[in-house]
C-alpha cells in the first residue's frame, strides 16, 4: 500500500511538473513577441541612459582621433586594430556628429542589436525558453552595459560572436545553408573587428572537429562550416599579416606587459569570471575603466550573485533527461562551461610568454559563451523535477536582482576622469595659447585633451592643431611614450623601447621644424608621474633650456591642471641636473 501511494504521489508530481512547463510554454508561444520586444526596449533604455555623462577617456579619444584623420585605412594599417569598427564609427559620426553621446551611441546600438539577435534568432534556432534566459542575462549584464557605453569595438565583437554561435547551432540542427552563410559573414566581420577572434573561436573549432569525427551523417554541413572558417581566415590574414609586418617596430601590447609585471596572477581567472558575471569594480582590474574604477562592489552582492548563479547552474544538472534535444543535454552544459573557460585559460597561459591578458578587457572573448550558458540553464528547467525547477527559478531571480542592483550602482557613480579634466584643460589651452604656440602633451594625457579641442573646432593632423574658421594654428605633439615606457602615436612608427634620448630627439625635431619657431611651448604633463616620466622630463627640461626656453609662471588654474609654460628667452636658465 505504501509503495502504491508513493507511486501515485510521484505520478502527481510528474503531471504537475508537466502542467507547469506546458503553461509556461503556452504563455511563451502566445506572448513571446511582446515579451521579446519589451526586453529589447528595456535593454535600449538602460544603454542610452547617461550615455554622455562620463568624460571621454584615453581609449575613446583614440577612437575619435583615428576617425578624424582623412586617410583612415592608412592610419589603421599602422595600428593594432582591425578596421571594421572604425570604418563604421566614421560613417556613423559623419551623420550624427562626434559628441560623447554620438561616439558611444554606435556601441549602444550594437549591444541592443545583440539582445534582439539573441532573443529572436535564438527562439528560432534553439527555443523560446533559451532565448528569454539568454536575453535576460544579456539585457541586464553590467559587462554588456559597460561596453555598450564605451566607444571601442568590444560591443560589436560580442554581437558578432553571439551571431556566430547561434548560426553555427542553427546550421548543425537544421542543415540550413543560409545559416552557414550567416556564420561565415559573422566570423569574417568578427575577424575584422578584433584579432583575438581567433581565440574566441577556438572552442567552436574544436567542437566542430569533434563532431566531424563522431557524426558521419553531419559531415556535409560540417565541411561547409569548416570551409567558411578557412576562407574567413585567409580573408582576415590579407589585412592582418601586412599590418603586423608594418608594426614590427611597434608592439601595441607593451602596456599589457608593463601591467603583467605587477598584477597578482593567482586570482586573474576567477576575477575574469566574476567580472563577466557581475561586472567590474574598484580593485578588480588594473585598468582605468570609468565608473568601474570607483564603483565599490559590496561583498554581499558578490557572494549572492556568484552563489545564486552557481546554484542555478547546479540545479540545471539535476536531471539526466534532455527531453530528446541535444541542446538541453547535460553534456551540452559541460561543453559550454568548458567553452567559457578555454579562451581565458589559453590567453592566460600565452601571457607568460607574451603578456596579453587583461581582466575586464580581453576576456570579452569568453562573454558570448556565458550568455549561451545562461540560456541553457533556463532552457534546461523544462526537464527538471518540480522542486528543482522552483529552486532554479528562485536562484535565477536572486541573480537577476543582483544584476539590477549592480546596474544601479553603476549609474550612481558620478563623472570620473582618467587624469585631469580633459574638457577643462582643452578650454584653458584654447583661451590661453596664442596662434603659433606649440603644445606638447606628455604621457597619455594628450589624446583626451585633443578630442575636446577637436570638439571646439580644431583638427589635429598629428603635428598641429588647426582651427580653420578662426585662422588659429598650434603645434601639437603627443610625445610617443607613456608613464610606463610604452610609445603612443597614431599612424606613426616610433622607436621602442622609449628612452629619454629618443623622446628628446622627437621633441627637438618637432621644435626645429616649426617655422617660425614657437614663442611659447605649453607642456601638459600627467597627474601620476611614474618611473619612466622622471628621467624623460628632466631631459626635456634641459633640451628646452638649451633651445632658449625659460619656465614662466602661469595662472593658478593652469598650475592646478599641470600645464607649464616655456617662453623663448636668450637668458633662460633652469637649474635642472641629470642624475
Amino acid at each position: 500500500m505504501k509503495s502504491t501511494a508513493d507511486s501515485r504521489s510521484s505520478a502527481v508530481e510528474v503531471r504537475r511538473s508537466e502542467s507547469i512547463c506546458q503553461q509556461v510554454e503556452t504563455l511563451s508561444s502566445r506572448h513571446f513577441a511582446w515579451l521579446a520586444i519589451a526586453l529589447t526596449v528595456v535593454a535600449a533604455l538602460l544603454r542610452v541612459h547617461d550615455l554622455g555623462t562620463q568624460p571621454v577617456w584615453l581609449d575613446e579619444a583614440f577612437s575619435a582621433l583615428v576617425i578624424d584623420r582623412p586617410s583612415l585605412l592608412s592610419v589603421l594599417s599602422a595600428e593594432s586594430n582591425p578596421p571594421l569598427y572604425f570604418v563604421l564609427l566614421k560613417a556613423f559620426c559623419s551623420i550624427f556628429g562626434d559628441s560623447p553621446d554620438a561616439l558611444r551611441a554606435l556601441s549602444s546600438l550594437f549591444s541592443v542589436t545583440a539582445v534582439t539577435c539573441v532573443v529572436f534568432y535564438a527562439a528560432r534556432a534553439i527555443g523560446k525558453r533559451f532565448a528569454i534566459g539568454a536575453g535576460l542575462f544579456l539585457a541586464f549584464s553590467p559587462y554588456s552595459l559597460y561596453y555598450a557605453q564605451e566607444a571601442r569595438p568590444y560591443s560589436l565583437l560580442i554581437l558578432l560572436l553571439l551571431l556566430t554561435l547561434l548560426a553555427c547551432h542553427h546550421a548543425l540542427r537544421s542543415r540550413n545553408r543560409m545559416a552557414v552563410i550567416v556564420f561565415a559573414g559573422a566570423v569574417l566581420a568578427a575577424g575584422y573587428t578584433h584579432y583575438f577572434t581567433a581565440l574566441a573561436l577556438l572552442p567552436v573549432t574544436l567542437y566542430l572537429a569533434y563532431r566531424f569525427v563522431q557524426k558521419a551523417d553531419e559531415r556535409p554541413i560540417l565541411f561547409s562550416l569548416f570551409l567558411a572558417l578557412v576562407v574567413d581566415a585567409v580573408a582576415c590574414a590579407a589585412w592582418a599579416l601586412p599590418t603586423l609586418l608594418r608594426q614590427s617596430t611597434l608592439d601595441p601590447h607593451l602596456w599589457i606587459a608593463d601591467q603583467w609585471q605587477f598584477v597578482d596572477k593567482t586570482w586573474m581567472l576567477p576575477r575574469s569570471v566574476l567580472v563577466l558575471l557581475l561586472g567590474s569594480a574598484h580593485g578588480l582590474t588594473p585598468l582605468f575603466m570609468k565608473q568601474w574604477t570607483q564603483l565599490q562592489q559590496p561583498a554581499l552582492l558578490t557572494i549572492m550573485g556568484v552563489g545564486a548563479y552557481s546554484l542555478a547552474l547546479v540545479s540545471a544538472f539535476v536531471s539526466d533527461s534532455g527531453g530528446g534535444r541535444e541542446s538541453t543535454s547535460r553534456g551540452t552544459g559541460v561543453l559550454l562551461i568548458a567553452a567559457v573557460l578555454l579562451p581565458l585559460i589559453v590567453l592566460f597561459a600565452v601571457s607568460f610568454i607574451k603578456p596579453l591578458y587583461v581582466v575586464a578587457r580581453y576576456d570579452a572573448i569568453a562573454f558570448p559563451y556565458l550568455v549561451v550558458l545562461s540560456g541553457w540553464i533556463v532552457d534546461r528547467s523544462r526537464h527538471l523535477p518540480p522542486w528543482a525547477m522552483r529552486v532554479g527559478f528562485f536562484f535565477g531571480a536572486v541573480f537577476l536582482s543582483c544584476l539590477l542592483y549592480e546596474d544601479w550602482l553603476y549609474y550612481e557613480v558620478g563623472p570620473v576622469s582618467q587624469d585631469y579634466d580633459a574638457a577643462r584643460t582643452a578650454t584653458l589651452l584654447d583661451h590661453t595659447a596664442r596662434n603659433g604656440d606649440a603644445i606638447v602633451f606628455a604621457g597619455m594625457r594628450g589624446a583626451s585633451v585633443l578630442y575636446y579641442l577637436m570638439r571646439d573646432g580644431y583638427h589635429w593632423d598629428g603635428r598641429s592643431c588647426r582651427a580653420a574658421e578662426r585662422n588659429v594654428v598650434y603645434g601639437c605633439l603627443i610625445l610617443p611614450y607613456t608613464d610606463s615606457d610604452v610609445p603612443f602615436a597614431i599612424g606613426t612608427p616610433v622607436t621602442i623601447p622609449v628612452t629619454p634620448d629618443n623622446a628628446v630627439a622627437d621633441l627637438e625635431s618637432f621644435v626645429e621644424k616649426k617655422v617660425p619657431t614657437p614663442a611659447t611651448i605649453w607642456w601638459v604633463t600627467p597627474r601620476n608621474r611614474e618611473r619612466a616620466s622622471t628621467p624623460i622630463n628632466r631631459h626635456i627640461q634641459v633640451l628646452l633650456n638649451r633651445k632658449g626656453y625659460a619656465l614662466r609662471s602661469v595662472s593658478p588654474e593652469l598650475q592646478r591642471y599641470d600645464v607649464q609654460r616655456y617662453d623663448a628667452s636668450v637668458e633662460a636658465e633652469i637649474d635642472v641636473r641629470l642624475r
